[in-house]
């Protein structure tokens, strides 16, 4: 069997090593996220390796159904909408195209991440309207996650967002990224620019114990971390980061708390802090 980084970029599968050309036919392919993960590992960021199921392999799983949802979804029936997805067996082209694809990347955990077409542009985010599942293992799961992430293109948040700002159902296609999980013991977000202030020499982090979902998801009030443009903490905040999300060995993830003494204490050194403000002003560089 070939390794990741050998195997080829078909209609289904986009690996991120060999992506589809960059700009905005690789967006139509692989959708916001999934561009923008190929565009970092090609940058020789630090990104964990993985692939894209593309929007070919969406397109042909719900051409027999494609009027159906789009009128169960205008009709404010998205429920309806999300049942045929979920209903509807995945083509045996790309489930074997997925399998095959995920044997090659060494059958890990992974996360299987929704990439809609409509995402993370510069006209608009969709943060959070499509679904990512974690810790996600073996090979019927991967197939079973992807059904379900294309399902959640038509939950009633995606719809409504849409609709509000200004994307036609007809055009909306979703794309889905297999990556390798990381079972980090801190996770978060860094900003490489203060989006309270909007200043640009400022970088903003915010990071609890776990997996990133704690914080994504809002479910801790995680340390927040304001970097001036060497680095150094002008402004610490000490959440109370009460739980954390781990992987869980029999599948998915778990929630636990966070001993007392953790919670009062910093989840991250002035050496991780460094670490990540240098990483932050690369990709700023890079993205110019």
């Amino acid at each position: 069997m070939k390794a990741p980084h050998e195997q080829e970029t078909t209609a289904f599968i986009s690996w991120f090593r060999r992506g589809h050309p960059s700009g905005d036919a690789q967006v139509v392919s692989v959708g916001g996220k999934g561009a923008n993960l190929i565009t970092m590992h090609r940058a020789g960021l630090n990104v964990p390796p993985g692939f894209c199921v593309t929007t070919d392999a969406y397109r042909a799983a719900v051409a027999p159904i494609a009027e159906d949802i789009i009128h169960e979804a205008t009709g404010t029936n998205s429920h309806a909408a999300r049942e045929l997805i979920l209903k509807q067996e995945v083509p045996r082209a790309v489930r074997d195209a997925v399998i095959e694809a995920y044997r090659a990347l060494g059958s890990p955990v992974v996360a299987v991440r929704s990439s809609a077409t409509t995402e993370d542009l510069d006209s608009a985010s969709f943060a959070g309207q499509q679904d990512t599942y974690l810790g996600v293992q073996g090979e019927e799961s991967v197939v079973d996650a992807l059904r379900r992430c294309w399902a959640s293109l038509w939950t009633d948040r995606a719809v409504a967002y849409r609709t509000e700002a200004g994307f036609s159902h007809e055009s909306a296609e979703l794309a889905v990224v297999v990556q390798e999980m990381v079972a980090a013991d801190v996770a978060g977000v860094l900003f490489t620019a203060d989006p309270i202030s909007g200043m640009t020499d400022r970088m903003l982090v915010s990071a609890s114990y776990g997996l990133g979902e704690s914080v994504v998801a809002a479910h801790v009030n995680p340390d927040t971390f304001t970097l001036d443009s060497q680095g150094h903490a002008v402004e610490t905040i000490i959440g109370d980061k009460e739980t954390r999300i781990d992987l869980d060995h029999t599948g998915g993830t778990k929630r636990s708390p966070v001993p007392p003494n953790d919670r009062a204490a910093s989840c991250l050194s002035d050496s991780d802090l460094r670490r990540l403000h240098a990483l932050g002003r690369q990709v700023s560089a890079y993205y110019n």
